[in-house]
């Protein structure tokens, strides 16, 4: 009989320590399911900001080759116009007598 009991409490005490143990693995689990949580949503920020980030830089990129296409313009129109002036002021042939 007494074996019998030493074995009974022996299980009890496992147990205590199972459930224990399963509780603390509960806990854990709870806490790593809300830090992921709270990850997926900073993903989600940094997402959204990093595809606002991209859309600036493409509109950026845009209108720095507008920019460069108008400058170019207007450096061939300089150069076209100095080429006129430079011309129209050239020295004329001297008159023959």
């Amino acid at each position: 009989m007494n074996e019998i009991q030493f074995q009974l409490a022996d299980e009890q005490q496992t147990s205590a320590r199972h459930a224990e143990c399963a509780d603390k693995l509960s806990a854990k689990v709870k806490d790593q399911r809300m830090e992921i949580e709270l990850l997926e949503a900073k993903v989600g920020q940094l997402s959204s900001k990093y595809k606002k980030a991209a859309a600036e830089l493409k509109e950026a990129d845009e209108r720095c080759d507008t920019a460069e296409k108008s400058l170019l313009k207007a450096r061939q129109k300089a150069r076209s116009s100095a080429a006129t002036r430079t011309a129209s002021r050239a020295p004329s042939p001297p008159a023959a007598d």
